[in-house]
């Protein structure tokens, strides 16, 4: 999926400074918080490139999406079940 396919499903963009992460360079991911148990990351701007992001749930690496259908379909179920919705 494309990273503004992430940003139209209203993830908002975390930038993680070289002075956090220890690492060379600055990097950034985008978050969706659901509700206060489900949240969707993405992998980072390096790992990638321009189509190729995924999204993973709750932090969880054997819980990977790969397209931007299914990480429709799930935020209409989450929102569809959260209770007070």
């Amino acid at each position: 999926m494309r990273e503004e396919e992430l940003i139209e499903e209203g993830f908002q963009k975390i930038i993680v400074s070289i002075e956090e992460s220890g690492d060379k360079t600055d990097y950034y991911f985008y978050n969706l918080n659901l509700n206060e148990d489900v949240v969707l990351t993405s992998s980072t701007n390096e790992d990638s490139a321009i189509k190729n992001w995924i999204v993973y749930l709750n932090n969880n690496n054997n819980i990977v999406i790969k397209n931007i259908e299914d990480v429709q379909t799930l935020i209409a179920i989450i929102k569809k079940c959260t209770k007070n919705n």
